[in-house]
């Protein structure tokens, strides 16, 4: 081995007899990590280990996984250009140190092997050198986008909000992020635009909503997605692209499968997820992999906050993925109509973590005519994604400013702002949590406003009133639990079958010889016009009652709780005349094509044939008065005033 004078400098590394060296100079001045070996006559002999500068600049810890590592920086001998390449602890210490060094050489750092004693080589001791450094600087470094486990960074892609000794691996194409540079002065020429709209405002305000959902400590169950849906022109793309512009977000529709957006909620965490076009997620219908069946999943998947549970292997669960999130979706029908073949009437559960929202209604939808509304259109679309994020990123920056104290502050402003404003909104408990997503988006309204990030063409309260107003009016007003959602099945099936299958009966006076004398007296019978589909008989009405057969009134309950429970609420409105087995009236197919003698308790009757009997004593038919259900399904209620918010 050549000897080499020794350097005056301090060895950044120590292990037994090796010493390791940087022999740096000065900033790119050639030189390299060196290992001196002392003899046992005193003297040292110095081994190359790298050809180019390398330091431990800084110490790496995952705030997610918790694990530790390193931020190896060197000088590409060639380019001379500066990188870096973070080696963790676990790769070392879990694996070949052959794979790591191969990965460092693909980047431009070659460490030489040499041989210095059985079982030690420069190699070896370079990775001891990686394990043992302690720099001052310590770095956290991200994998997931959203808030940190402490709160106190923001994870937008590759960027961390603030931005101090933070690294983040996540990649802004992976986060749905336009490579287009912050912009806020094309921001500021988009804010007046988005006036123009109730709907607009709305989702804007939504954008800004995403990240006050672990500040402000929101429930995982009063979290969800607003569905805008209804025919073209009514600006619901542009919705998407006014709340896509906050973040600069990238466009994405709903053609891909449950697992795949699944992906898509984790790299939204803790943010606003804008959806298209609900109908790519493919064509209607009942199989599983059908898209009324996928998008039923999606509505859940995305309020709950978890992703499916999967196998491993036969001895382990993948661990779910998590993200806390809100969403919005656009699309041409409904999502409650989009997963009815599927999954039959949704539940009130699906109709408030996915509040469908009529787009042309004039409480969301204003007319701004052909021409203005083309030009105000094509400046939105020009604008949109210019922004690249940039007041996204200023709300974000100073939402991590906001000590606990102002938090604290911030959250009772927020429980005033919904006490007073929403929660009267709501009918029933479900409804809550309906009405607190709405009160978010108004309260992110108010502090973009606060920080002149947003501009409204009344209050802020006015866009998330008027779209709770525009739910209530259509799905609220229509169901306001899974009873009332029963009932207006009734009204509709009843409406649909009257005259076929559901077959009209009418008195009729007969007459009736009743004594050997021939004396003859009036009786009244039942009687259905000639005509009628007795094949498929499931039922009759007469004036405003309707009589249902057990088999069929139970079809009618099964989506909506069971007919045990909505019996309980029919009889308690009064909207139940007689329930199932309560010495009603009875039918039997095989007799409704004849004439059915005994249809009185008089003896000896003599009957003439009446078109068709299908009714007889002791029948076992559910009773319902038709104003009464009504009058229960469809209830007047007050909407909330907008005029002075």
């Amino acid at each position: 081995m050549a000897s080499a004078a020794p350097l005056s400098i301090i060895p950044v590394f120590e292990s037994g007899v090796y010493q390791f060296h940087n022999t740096s100079s000065g900033p790119k001045a050639v030189s390299n990590l060196k290992v001196r070996v002392d003899s046992e006559n005193g003297g040292a002999f110095w081994f190359d280990v790298t050809d180019c500068r390398v330091e431990i600049t800084a110490r790496i810890f995952d705030a997610e996984s918790k694990a530790r590592g390193c931020l190896v920086e060197f000088d590409h001998a060639i380019t001379n250009e500066t990188l870096n390449e973070i080696v963790w602890d676990h790769e070392m210490s879990g694996q070949p140190s052959k794979v790591v060094l191969e990965r460092l050489a693909q980047r431009g750092l070659t460490v030489f092997s040499e041989s210095l004693r059985k079982g030690i080589t420069t190699r070896t001791l370079f990775m001891k050198y990686l394990l043992m450094a302690r720099p001052d600087a310590l770095i956290s470094i991200h994998s997931k986008n959203g808030w940190s486990e402490h709160g106190n960074h923001y994870v937008l892609g590759k960027s961390v909000i603030p931005a101090d000794e933070q690294i983040s691996l996540v990649d802004d194409r992976e986060s749905f992020l336009a490579r287009q540079k912050p912009d806020l002065t094309e921001w500021d020429k988009l804010k007046p635009l988005i006036t123009k709209q109730p709907m607009w405002e709305f989702a804007t305000a939504l954008a800004f909503a995403g990240p006050l959902i672990a500040k402000l400590k929101i429930p995982q169950s009063s979290l969800g997605g607003f569905v805008f849906y209804g025919g073209s022109g009514k600006g619901k793309s542009y919705a998407n692209m006014c709340g896509q512009a906050v973040f600069g977000a990238e466009p994405i529709t709903f053609s891909a499968t449950r697992t795949a957006l699944e992906d898509v909620a984790l790299m939204h965490n803790d943010r606003t997820l804008f959806l298209d076009e609900l109908h790519q997620a493919g064509s209607m219908g009942r199989s599983e992999s059908s898209g009324s069946a996928q998008i039923g999943q999606v509505i859940y998947d995305l309020a709950n906050g978890t992703g499916k549970l999967r196998r491993v292997d036969a001895k382990k669960l993948e661990e779910p993925k998590h993200w806390r999130l809100l969403w919005m979706g656009t699309g041409e029908i409904s999502s409650a109509d989009y997963i009815r073949p599927a999954l039959g009437e949704s539940k009130e559960g699906q109709r408030i973590r996915a509040a469908d929202i009529p787009a042309d209604h004039p409480r969301v939808h204003n007319d701004l005519g052909v021409v203005d509304g083309r030009i105000v259109c094509g400046k939105i679309q020009d604008l949109a994604p210019k922004c690249g994020g940039a007041a996204g990123r200023v709300f974000l920056h100073w939402l991590a400013k906001q000590s606990k104290a102002q938090l604290k502050k911030m959250r009772k402003d927020f429980d005033e702002l919904y006490t007073e404003y929403f929660e009267p909104l709501a009918e029933t408990g479900t409804q809550t949590r309906l009405a607190e997503r709405a009160a978010l988006v108004a309260y992110a309204g108010s502090l973009a406003q606060d920080l002149d990030l947003m501009e409204f063409d009344k209050t802020f309260l006015a866009s998330p009133i008027a779209v709770l107003d525009a739910w209530r009016e259509t799905v609220g007003n229509q169901a306001t639990n899974d009873v009332q959602r029963c009932a207006q099945a009734i009204i509709a099936w009843v409406d649909l079958n009257r005259g076929d299958k559901l077959i009209p009966i009418r008195p009729v006076n007969i007459s009736v010889e009743t004594a050997d004398d021939g004396t003859r007296t009036i009786e009244t019978a039942y009687a259905a016009p000639p005509g009628c589909n007795y094949r498929n008989f499931i039922g009759f009405t007469e004036d405003d009652d309707v009589y249902i057969t057990p088999t069929m009134f139970k079809s009618l309950c099964a989506n909506f709780g069971g007919s045990p429970s909505i019996c309980r609420v029919f009889n308690k409105e009064s909207i139940l005349l007689k329930n199932n087995g309560s010495g009603s009236n009875q039918f039997q197919l095989k007799e409704v094509k004849e004439t059915v003698r005994n249809l009185t308790t008089a003896d000896k009757i003599v009957l003439t044939t009446l078109d068709r009997i299908v009714w007889r004593k002791n029948s076992k038919l559910y009773a319902i008065d038709l104003n009464q259900l009504e009058a229960y399904a469809y209830p007047q209620k007050p909407i909330g005033d907008t005029t002075n918010v």
